[in-house]
């Protein structure tokens, strides 16, 4: 009897995982103080979120952690919080004070309570170049990804690196196409008529690109790898000016991924968004 339940929960675990975008993953309670790693986050702030917040955002960093993905990241910026002050939308959750983000221009973004708005001149520098300080994100298994609560069809690159050669990006909404590059010089494009989700680049093989919008794969493709660029990585820009018309709430880069993990990581950053009541999926 015993290895017969035993079947049937391992069974259930696979099916509930194996579902649409809309499933959720939720992280047990805080019970005795937060996860390490999040108390790291908490050191770095200056404003702390109270209540409920702090609850939410313990969860999130324990599904990261317990899933095996924090460990992957070498950064990840939550630009989803209320109460606080500019600098912490910038700090790099995986190891704060480490690749935390720099804002480069003359004009202001944006802060809200959801996300950070684009002015069409500023971006962000996560001061992380990735030929010299790569960790796991490397010429062939890479991820870049990018929660955006809205975009539009005049939105330039959102993220990413370009030197003419070994470029990176990711171009949510480009004339009704989800359009990337990731270490090669060839774009590549597939449809995809929406002005926000939670999407995600990878790169699994030196021929293996694949591109996800909320946890379901958009198009896959076979073009080369070229290099890794020595250029800072950059968000809401690839280039030396900002993006317009961009509202973003996670920014991170990791290695890449499994079909079943980007379902996985989509309804990570989904369930702590609608707890904090901006959720974008149905």
């Amino acid at each position: 009897m015993r290895k017969i339940l035993i079947t049937l929960l391992l069974f259930w675990s696979f099916v509930s995982f194996s579902q649409v975008s809309t499933m959720v993953y939720s992280a047990p309670a805080v019970s005795g103080g937060y996860e390490t790693e999040y108390q790291d986050v908490l050191d770095a702030m200056t404003t702390d979120p109270t209540g409920d917040t702090l609850t939410w955002q313990n969860a999130l960093v324990d599904s990261l952690v317990n899933r095996g993905y924090w460990e992957r990241m070498p950064w990840l910026y939550v630009m989803m919080g209320p109460e606080w002050g500019d600098d912490e939308y910038l700090i790099n959750w995986i190891d704060p004070g480490t690749f935390d983000a720099t804002e480069v221009g003359a004009g202001a973004l944006v802060y809200t309570d959801s996300a950070i708005v684009t002015d069409n001149v500023n971006y962000l520098s996560t001061n992380w170049n990735p030929t010299d300080d790569a960790g796991s994100y490397t010429l062939n298994d890479a991820t870049i990804g990018m929660y955006c609560q809205y975009t539009s069809s005049d939105t330039d690159r959102a993220m990413g690196i370009l030197d003419g050669n070994n470029d990176t990006y990711l171009y949510p909404y480009n004339s009704d196409q989800l359009t990337w590059k990731i270490n090669t010089n060839t774009a590549v494009a597939y449809g995809s008529e929406y002005d926000n989700g939670i999407f995600l680049i990878t790169r699994t093989a030196s021929n293996a690109t694949e591109g996800y919008r909320n946890g379901v794969s958009v198009g896959s493709n076979t073009e080369a790898s070229t290099g890794l660029a020595a250029i800072d990585f950059r968000i809401f820009s690839y280039g030396t000016t900002g993006s317009v018309n961009l509202q973003v709430s996670f920014v991170f880069i990791m290695d890449g991924v499994s079909d079943a993990e980007a379902l996985i990581i989509t309804n990570i950053l989904e369930n702590y968004a609608d707890l904090m009541g901006y959720g974008i999926l149905d």
